[in-house]
């Protein structure tokens, strides 16, 4: 609920972020240089709809959650462990219009500090059967879609990208026409070929933009050699020829137009 530490007045320089970990303003900001020297453009990440334990004197309003229940006692959540990280996630409704005036304002502040192009909104697949604040079940892909339509409106300029988690809300996502590329990130769910090609043969039946893309995750190895998953920090080690890479397609009727890029940093042994 707060992507960026501190203020824009005042952005900190140093930061530890929900899993504990350090970060400093300078290597983000090393980051997006990097990026835009080589022609790629770079967007923040967070979540569509998360707020911390401590949301609240931030000023996220109760009404604004989903819950597990008609009467508004149990708020969905995602557990986290205690040891590893600084809170759980609750979860906002993304259709709330005061929750998409409030993040569109905290994505403002982001912007006015760093030079992201755009934003990568996350979600977390489906939830199960959630309710609003005053009991109404909620269909969560119609409210990503209402979410980004606001979010591009509030920033106009910006790129946008949601992930589809194993396909959860494919359809309403491509069909906002604001997002600049499909991403879809295939879990266990999904762990074949044959789920691949439904996504990408989805994709080119039913997708307004141009590029999409797959993120395979665990669904896949992207290395069957036992070696190489012995030695994680030394990938370019690895002879293995023949095994499955994340996948970037382009729409077969695109017209010529110059190539974006995308990269999830998940560490820096994957960097």
């Amino acid at each position: 609920h707060q992507p960026l530490a501190g203020t824009p007045a005042s952005p900190a320089l140093y930061w530890t972020d929900i899993a504990k970990r350090s970060t400093s303003s300078e290597t983000v900001k090393g980051y997006i240089s990097a990026l835009h020297n080589r022609g790629m453009i770079a967007m923040f990440y967070n979540l569509c709809f998360g707020a911390l334990s401590d949301a609240s004197s931030d000023g996220v309003d109760e009404s604004w959650y989903l819950f597990k229940d008609k009467t508004h006692s149990t708020k969905d959540c995602l557990e986290l462990s205690s040891s590893m990280f600084k809170s759980n996630i609750y979860i906002v409704n993304p259709g709330n219009s005061n929750w998409q005036r409030y993040l569109a304002a905290r994505n403002a502040d982001v912007y006015s500090v760093y030079d992201f192009d755009g934003y990568h909104i996350d979600q977390l697949g489906s939830r199960g059967t959630v309710y609003d604040y005053n009991g109404n079940s909620v269909d969560l892909p119609t409210q990503y879609a209402s979410f980004i339509q606001y979010i591009k409106n509030a920033a106009s300029s910006k790129k946008l990208v949601m992930n589809a988690v194993s396909r959860f809300g494919s359809e309403n996502i491509a069909n906002t026409d604001d997002v600049d590329f499909l991403y879809n990130e295939l879990w266990d769910s999904d762990a074949s070929f044959s789920s691949i090609k439904d996504v990408i043969d989805f994709f080119n039946d039913t997708a307004t933009t141009e590029i999409y893309t797959l993120s395979l995750h665990d669904a896949l190895p992207i290395c069957c050699c036992t070696w190489c998953r012995a030695m994680p920090a030394t990938p370019a080690a690895c002879t293995w020829k023949s095994a499955p890479a994340p996948v970037a397609t382009r729409r077969r009727s695109s017209p010529a137009r110059s190539e974006e890029h995308t990269s999830e940093l998940q560490s820096h042994l994957n960097l």
